[in-house]
């Protein structure tokens, strides 16, 4: 049983597909879709955010917890997800 406060992450990318975010080990209590406004996607050959003013990113955000056991960091890696800091905006 996981006692971590849960944190909202955005996905996207594949890791929008909540099938695949189940292979890793991650179901959402919450979730919404959002945008992420000053980046841009880019799949060389997987997909990766880059700093871009006037673009923006649509994705979902959802609640996940971290440590170290987390099966879906391991898998995602640090690059393939961005943590929620205020960034991204969810549907009102």
């Amino acid at each position: 049983m996981n006692t971590e406060q849960p944190i909202w992450v955005f996905f996207y990318g594949s890791y929008m597909n909540f099938d695949v975010l189940k292979d890793v080990g991650l179901v959402p209590d919450h979730f919404e879709t959002a945008r992420l406004s000053g980046f841009d996607l880019r799949i060389e050959p997987l997909a990766n955010l880059i700093r871009s003013d006037p673009h923006r990113v649509y994705g979902v955000l959802a609640t996940a917890t971290h440590g170290r056991d987390s099966r879906w960091e391991m898998a995602t890696g640090a690059l393939l997800f961005v943590a929620w800091n205020g960034n991204a905006t969810g549907r009102q």
